[in-house]
């Protein structure tokens, strides 16, 4: 319900007219994305991959240097736990509640990440009403990502209450990011953008207890991605000199 709140903020505010002239010119841009990442490193170790959508906001100056930043809801269905940390709920080969029952347990990513971004648009068309180019993007922020765990309420009393937090390997801390997309927008559309996207974190585990390991986890984690993006954005005029007077 939320994401498409989202979207419909979003095409409500495209139908203001942004400026006469986005090439040279101040603007800020808002938007929205989607992204579907694999996870390397250390994060490939709890998660396969994963989708993220995606806010963000940006200024950009009259020399197309960018200035902003981008927040990720991150999710997926594929967590990975090591299902020896359940010995005492395994009956056969059955994972059972307390009723002697097949446990129904799904693991899923929920996280999140925050970033600011300094960036430049490197132009491939010349144009006062347009810009298209690649957008460059450097960004440093906050990673975070848990094991969400959904089954029958009281039916699995080892993961509920605070059980929960021995097992659900809640990791946050720095993230580095490296985006590089096409970007194209004009005064009267829609701006769009396309490519692909790095991202390197240095995480730790927040938890005081590890159920997986019998002992407090205190490594660094290198939790690292790759994937694509794409999306939206609407451009906004902050001032109202033309570009053309810059070609006149």
């Amino acid at each position: 319900m939320r994401r498409w709140l989202f979207w419909a903020c979003f095409i409500c505010l495209g139908f203001v007219k942004a400026q006469d002239s986005v090439y040279r010119s101040r603007n800020l841009f808002i938007g929205a994305g989607m992204s579907p990442s694999v996870c390397l490193g250390d994060f490939k170790d709890r998660f396969g991959s994963f989708n993220s959508f995606q806010l963000h906001g940006f200024y950009k100056n009259s020399n197309n240097f960018t200035f902003g930043s981008t927040y990720k809801i991150l999710y997926s269905q594929n967590a990975k736990l090591d299902s020896s940390i359940f010995k005492d709920m395994i009956f056969g080969n059955y994972m059972v509640d307390i009723n002697g029952n097949p446990a129904n347990i799904r693991m899923q990513l929920r996280g999140f990440e925050f970033t600011a971004n300094v960036g430049k648009i490197w132009t491939i068309q010349h144009n006062p009403k347009k810009l298209k180019g690649i957008h460059t993007q450097l960004g440093l922020g906050f990673l975070q990502s848990r094991i969400k765990m959904q089954f029958d309420s009281d039916k699995v009393p080892q993961l509920e209450d605070d059980y929960i937090y021995g097992y659900d390997k809640l990791h946050n801390g720095l993230v580095i990011t490296q985006n590089i997309e096409y970007f194209s927008t004009s005064k009267d559309n829609i701006s769009y953008f396309a490519g692909i996207q790095f991202g390197q974190g240095f995480t730790y585990n927040r938890r005081n207890w590890e159920y997986s390991l019998n002992y407090a986890d205190k490594t660094r984690k290198n939790d690292l991605y790759a994937g694509l993006h794409a999306g939206i954005t609407f451009p906004f005029k902050i001032n109202s000199k033309s570009a053309r007077n810059y070609y006149e």
